[in-house]
């Protein structure tokens, strides 16, 4: 019986071209060639995805030991290497080892989401992998517990500071804590989920994956049409503001989850109570 060959899909075939083909791009920086056999080199962001749109850039990693970035310190006014790849335009970041692992473990989530989904171009002793089984790691239940209180109460206290802008039709000052109060309640959602929230720009589409996230994510919609309608243009009372009705939902939601989650604590309700505790313990958390 014949085995079926894999499907050799145009991001796989991608994926196989960088491989080949980005060490000797990327290497050929005076500054890097020495560290062509050492090197880690992940490939992360869009790419990574299988996103190829004509936006689409190459991100790559490039991770090596304190000594060897002093030494591109050393012979480069900047860490930030550009190059093209089959003219898509991409850049090579170099960092050191140490200061990565610590990001992992200081619970740097748009490091984790990244790695979660980066592609391994070179990884000469399997520093690379480790970082990779790191950050796939389940979340634990008590850092899941201690980030969704750090971004509960953030979002519930930015949430506030939306009434009198509303009251008074001051658009910029309710589109700026809008967007924070958005931003919290997305990785609020997402850590109860279990899932590291990613950067801004994937946050939405990250947390559309998991169950709370969707219920956030289909009120931030709501909002965004709300606000496409002109819902900012005029002072209304915020109690029956329908941008504030949906944050409402959502508050109401990310509680509901909550209680499901077997959280019922009296920061819930009282969040003003609790704002320090809150960041002390955003602070604290450790991978």
């Amino acid at each position: 019986m014949k085995m079926a060959r894999p499907v050799r899909t145009a991001h796989t075939r991608w994926v196989q071209r960088v491989r080949e083909d980005l060490p000797d791009v990327v290497f050929s920086y005076p500054a890097l060639r020495p560290l062509r056999e050492r090197a880690t080199m992940l490939l992360h962001g869009s790419a990574s995805r299988g996103v190829h749109d004509r936006w689409s850039d190459l991100d790559v990693w490039l991770w090596v030991s304190p000594r060897e970035l002093r030494a591109i310190d050393a012979a480069s006014p900047t860490r930030f290497f550009e190059f093209f790849l089959g003219g898509r335009p991409g850049h090579a970041n170099a960092e050191s080892r140490d200061h990565v692992l610590a990001m992992i473990r200081g619970c740097d989530f748009g490091l984790i989401h990244e790695l979660r989904r980066a592609i391994v171009v070179r990884d000469p002793d399997g520093f690379g992998r480790k970082m990779i089984a790191l950050a796939r790691r389940p979340m634990r239940a008590a850092l899941r517990r201690r980030l969704f209180f750090y971004h509960y109460v953030e979002m519930r206290g930015y949430h506030r500071n939306l009434d009198n802008p509303l009251n008074r039709g001051d658009r910029a000052s309710v589109l700026l804590a809008l967007g924070v109060t958005l931003g919290h309640a997305l990785r609020a959602a997402m850590v109860l989920d279990g899932a590291p929230p990613p950067y801004d720009k994937w946050l939405p589409q990250a947390a559309a994956e998991t169950p709370t996230g969707r219920l956030v994510v289909q009120a931030f919609a709501r909002i965004m049409l709300l606000v496409g309608r002109g819902a900012l243009n005029r002072a209304q009372d915020e109690v029956r503001h329908p941008v504030n009705l949906e944050l409402r939902k959502i508050r109401a939601g990310l509680v509901d989850a909550a209680h499901r989650h077997g959280i019922r604590e009296p920061w819930l309700g009282k969040w003003y109570l609790h704002i320090d505790q809150a960041r002390a313990a955003g602070v604290r958390a450790r991978w």
